[in-house]
Formats: structure tokens, C-alpha cells, sequence
């Protein structure tokens, strides 16, 4: 392998056009390196850490070769170039380009995004890691809110912007009933849930201390009413709203897309509890794939507002050039800007395909028939309560992709599991927030 920090290039050979890795016959993929502004559309800027099975003929000019091996030692012109390139002068403890990689995914790392990257966050069993395409895990330890103060910046603003979302009535509308103005108390529970942490923790100053409340939810729908268009009411009794394209509709008890070759996202208008979840639709089948290409996909940490929310979005595609012709890939939109999360796969369709979307920390992974095909680690996208779907056919003709049998769940949370130095910290942390209240 041979590691690279590069720009990202423009693809609009896509009606959606999108940043994705340079060079796809040599690279597997790799780290998004950027603040969010430099994730938006060209120019952009800002790099990614990318893993190469081969060298070109020529570096680009604009490309920094970091070495073939993780392990081995950065020179000091690689140091600072490398420094210049995401924005850390000077900040580097470690020449070794693993630690490198860590230092700016962790301590390095900007919870607003605007300066740098955001930092790595933790599964919901408290684990932070790093993946890396061709090498799989490349780090991995256990989060502690004293190695990792980052990620409790990240929470409490997380917590914040929840908050007052759900005072604004914008959360948990449920399953026909009124806005849940208390979603952020149960949102706080789930923080408390997956840290181990007094929920003070969580609240920024000026902030009440409210205390949490419980939490639990799955959605589901089969899509077994009355043809209509947009889908309506789920049969779970929560309803779905229409965002972007013209109308998805339910024919025959199963979800099509609209008669034309616009991509129609639809969005759940449910709350999940928390932003570690996932979205899942069954049955999905192709008839009579075209030169444009059909697409069906989930969609995590879908933002509850605004015209082009943020999501990740997993997809199941058929088409008819360019190979491979049946496949998967895995996206983020961030400023209506989509970015490619590693390669796209290759698969069999065999009918009746699951296509499966799953947000956990920053580890964001594209299932396909319950086999994981991609798994990227991100966290441009770190909160979202709400899901959704993506129909389209390449053909104009809806009935040739369906799909059925909606679920969208909270991943539970197994918690943070402290040594016991950090056991005594906490505690004494929690008898000083309640001394506050």
C-alpha cells in the first residue's frame, strides 16, 4: 500500500455530480481530511488521506507521498508539508504517520469543523477507531473523556443544537401526535447511555440542567395502504414528507419512484432517540435497467430541515455502463455537496435485496443482504435523529424499482467501560455536578 495526502476530485458524470477519491483505478480510498467548508462545492479544498495499491508513473504535483507503510517515519519536509496541507502548523508530536493520523482525527481535530476536521467519535460500546481501506481497523481504543475531550465538545453542542430544536417543536412529532417538546431530555439519555457520564456533562453552561428521560424507538412501514402519492402515512402511524424530487409514491403495497428520473428522497417525520442508528429497506427489485441508472438507497442522520439536509446515504444501483453494472456505494451530502465514502462494489442482484445504511460513531457502514460491503470512518455528518429513503429509475417507468419494508432503529448501546482511575474521576466529577444543580 502507499499513502497519500491529495485533493479530492469532481465527478459530474452522475445527475447528482459529487467529490470522490483521484485516481479509482489505483485508489481504494482513505480519510476525509476537510473542514466543512471545504466540503462544499468547487472549488472546495482541503485533502484526503488516501490508501494507493500502486504509485503513478508521476506524482501529481499537488499530491504529498507519505510512504508505504503506517508504521514508518514521516522525514521533516513530509512534516511540514503535510501540516500546511490540513491546516496544523507546528502541531505534529509524532513524525510516525499512524500516530500522525490519530493526533489529527483526535486531539487536532475542530468540533465545529470550521478550522479542520472533526474528531473521531465513539461507537455506541465506546470504541474509537480508524478505518483505513486495504488495512481495516488501523486504531482502535477504548473513548475516555480525559484522552479524548474532544468528543464531550462535540456532545454538548450536539445536546445544544437538540435542544433547542425541540423547544422550537421541530422533534419527535411521533406517530401523529404532537411536537415532543422534552426530545432533548430523552436524547439526553441516550448520551448517558452510551458514556457512562452524569448527563451534566453534557449541558453546556447557561444551559437548565434538565434531567433525562426514557427513550425507545423503531420505525417501521410495509407500505400495505391504498396507492398514493407522496407514501403517505407509514403503518406505523408516523408520516412521511416529500423533500426532494417529484413524489414517491405506493402502488400495489410496495414504494416506487415517480414516474420521471428525478432522485426522490423522502424523509421519515419521526425521531429517532439518538444519532447511532440505522435505515434499512427490503425487497428491493430492477426490472429493465437503462442507460441511466436506477438507484434505491437509506439515508442516516437525516437533518430535520432545510431544502438539502446533510445525511449519509447508502444505495443499491443498476445501470447499464459504466461497470460494474450492479452495484453499492456510500455517500455524505454536506452543504448540498455530495462526497463518495470509499469505492463502489461490485454485487449480484438476486431480488428481493436489503440495502442497509448504518451510522455508529464515526464509523459509517453500507450493508448489502446483511453481508457489510463498505465501511468508511467519518464525521462530517455527527447528528441527525431522522432517516429516510432514496427511488429513482433510470427509465421513467416506476414500477421497474421497487422496494418495501421500512425500518430505521437506535443501535443499543452496551457503554463506556472505565479503568478504575477514571472510575474515581467520574465519580468525583458527578458529586461536583450535583453539587452545582
Amino acid at each position: 500500500m502507499h499513502y497519500y495526502l491529495a485533493p479530492w476530485a469532481w465527478n459530474t458524470t452522475e445527475a447528482e455530480p459529487f467529490w470522490e477519491r483521484p485516481r479509482p483505478d489505483l485508489n481504494l480510498g482513505g480519510s476525509d481530511l476537510r473542514s466543512l467548508p471545504e466540503q462544499g462545492p468547487p472549488p472546495g479544498g482541503g485533502v484526503g488521506f488516501f490508501v494507493l495499491t500502486d504509485r503513478p508513473a508521476t506524482d501529481p504535483s499537488d499530491w504529498l507521498y507519505l510512504g508505504p507503510d503506517l508504521a514508518g517515519a514521516l522525514s521533516l519536509a513530509q512534516l511540514r508539508d503535510a501540516e500546511g496541507l490540513v491546516s496544523a502548523p507546528g502541531q505534529f508530536s509524532s513524525s510516525v504517520l499512524l500516530d500522525c493520523g490519530v493526533e489529527l482525527l483526535t486531539q487536532m481535530a475542530d468540533p465545529e469543523g470550521v478550522l479542520r476536521v472533526r474528531p473521531l467519535m465513539p461507537t455506541r460500546d465506546g470504541i474509537m477507531e480508524w478505518h483505513l481501506p486495504g488495512n481495516s481497523v488501523v486504531w482502535r481504543e477504548r473513548f475516555s473523556p480525559v484522552r479524548h475531550p474532544r468528543v464531550i465538545e462535540m456532545e454538548q453542542g450536539n445536546y445544544r443544537a437538540i435542544r433547542a430544536a425541540a423547544l422550537r417543536g421541530e422533534m419527535g412529532p411521533g406517530r401523529g401526535g404532537p411536537p415532543d417538546r422534552d426530545f432533548h431530555r430523552r436524547y439526553l439519555q441516550v448520551l448517558v447511555e452510551k458514556y457512562g457520564l452524569p448527563f451534566e456533562r453534557f449541558i453546556l453552561a447557561g444551559l437548565p440542567r434538565e434531567t433525562p428521560l426514557p427513550h425507545g424507538t423503531t420505525l417501521n412501514d410495509t407500505f400495505n395502504r391504498a396507492n398514493q402519492a407522496p407514501l403517505g402515512t407509514s403503518s406505523d402511524g408516523w408520516a412521511w414528507s416529500q423533500i426532494e424530487g417529484s413524489n414517491s409514491q405506493v402502488a400495489g403495497n410496495v414504494a416506487e419512484p415517480p414516474g420521471d428520473t428525478t432522485q426522490s428522497r423522502s424523509r421519515a417525520q419521526s425521531d429517532l432517540a439518538g444519532n447511532d442508528h440505522y435505515a434499512q429497506l427490503g425487497s428491493v427489485n430492477f426490472a429493465n435497467a437503462g442507460a441511466t441508472v436506477h438507484l434505491i438507497g437509506t439515508l442516516a442522520r437525516y437533518q430535520p430541515s432545510g431544502a438539502t439536509p446533510d445525511f449519509y446515504q447508502g444505495r443499491i444501483g443498476a445501470r447499464s455502463t459504466p461497470a460494474p453494472l450492479r452495484f453499492v456505494d456510500l455517500f455524505k451530502r454536506v452543504s448540498n455537496t455530495f462526497t463518495q465514502l470509499g469505492s463502489t462494489i461490485s454485487v449480484t442482484l438476486l431480488g428481493n435485496d436489503v440495502i442497509l445504511t448504518q451510522a455508529n460513531g464515526s464509523t459509517i457502514t453500507c450493508d448489502f443482504n446483511a453481508v457489510t460491503q463498505i465501511t468508511q470512518s467519518d464525521s462530517a455528518v455527527v447528528s441527525g435523529t431522522r432517516t429516510g429513503v432514496l427511488l429513482r429509475t433510470g427509465t421513467g417507468v416506476a414500477a421497474d424499482a421497487i422496494a418495501d419494508n421500512f425500518q430505521a432503529a437506535d443501535l443499543a448501546a452496551a457503554g463506556v467501560t472505565y479503568p478504575r482511575l477514571e472510575r474515581g474521576i467520574r465519580g468525583l466529577n458527578r458529586g461536583l455536578a450535583v453539587g452545582m444543580r
